[in-house]
């Protein structure tokens, strides 16, 4: 039987990151920021060489990378999607099989990678890494991404990274720097 909380959590695959943008290049060091989220109560950093967004209600923040060069379409990006749940308990190892399937129904391409359970914010989290394609100005680009879900204080979040298959290592420390600064208050 499925759970709100179940079905919740796969709709939040379908919301992250497969985003495609243009702008001007920034290849200069970063320095990291700080950001703090006062409604769901966290904060992470970014580095500055990386463009910091707001887009939207359940979307707490977007960062992107610069294009490598100028004919770069697409950009290496980070997001976090949180909602607040009303179930006071809530195990995200519980909706992997529906998740997974989620995922190979919806994205072209689909090949899991990997999936573990690491703790993160004192909690168990789903890690998930995997393969797919998607279309950008009519051509066929293929993207790695990198997807944690934790269930913290009520509020499940979704920390996706994704990212041209060809640069997924080079940003990786980055995002993995990104991904452990992330403190749930």
């Amino acid at each position: 039987m499925k759970t709100i909380g179940t079905t919740l959590l796969a709709l939040l695959f379908f919301q992250t990151g497969l985003w495609a943008q243009n702008n001007s290049g920034n290849n200069k060091p970063a320095r990291w920021i700080t950001h703090t989220d006062t409604e769901y109560q966290f904060s992470f950093q970014y580095p500055d060489n990386w463009e910091f967004k707001l887009p939207g209600t359940n979307t707490r923040f977007f960062v992107t990378s610069y294009p490598e060069n100028t004919s770069d379409g697409f950009r290496e990006n980070v997001n976090c999607i949180a909602r607040k749940l009303t179930q006071k308990t809530f195990q995200v190892k519980d909706a992997e099989e529906e998740i997974l399937k989620s995922l190979r129904e919806k994205l072209s391409d689909f090949a899991l990678l990997s999936v573990s359970y690491p703790r993160w914010n004192n909690t168990q989290v789903m890690l998930l890494e995997y393969t797919c394609s998607m279309e950008l100005d009519q051509e066929k680009i293929d993207v790695r991404m990198m997807q944690q879900l934790a269930f913290v204080k009520g509020t499940l979040y979704t920390f996706t990274f994704t990212a041209e298959q060809k640069n997924y290592d080079a940003y990786l420390p980055a995002v993995k720097k990104m991904l452990t600064s992330f403190v749930v208050k």
